[in-house]
C-alpha cells in the first residue's frame, strides 16, 4: 500500500506573492487595495510611533565637543609667563622709544 501512495505527487498549494510589504509592522500583502487598509489600521499607526519613539531615543543628535585637553597646558604655561621676571621685560616697550 506505502507503494502506490510514493508515486502519487503530493499537493503542495501555490505560495502567494505578496507585491506590497509594510517595514513597520513585517506585514505582506498581496495587493493595494489591503495594503492601504493596512496603512489606515490603528495597529500600524501604533507600530509606527513606537518605532519614531524608539529611534529618536536612539539616534543621539552629533554635538561638536571640541578637544579641551590642551587648556591645562596653556593655563599652565600662561602662569609660568607671567611669574618669569624676562616676560616681563620682553613685554615693556622702552620708555623713550619715540613714535
Amino acid at each position: 500500500m506505502d507503494v502506490l501512495w510514493d508515486s502519487v505527487p503530493s499537493y503542495k498549494p501555490p505560495e502567494p506573492k505578496f507585491d506590497h510589504f509594510c517595514e513597520v509592522c513585517q506585514y505582506p500583502t498581496p495587493d493595494t487595495y489591503t495594503m492601504g487598509f493596512h496603512l489606515s489600521s490603528e495597529v500600524h499607526a501604533q507600530k509606527a510611533a513606537s518605532l519614531e519613539e524608539l529611534s529618536s531615543e536612539e539616534e543621539a543628535p552629533i554635538v561638536y565637543q571640541p578637544n579641551t585637553s590642551h587648556e591645562n597646558d596653556l593655563s599652565n604655561k600662561r602662569k609660568f609667563k607671567q611669574d618669569d621676571p624676562l616676560y616681563e621685560e620682553k613685554d615693556k616697550q622702552p620708555e623713550n622709544a619715540s613714535t
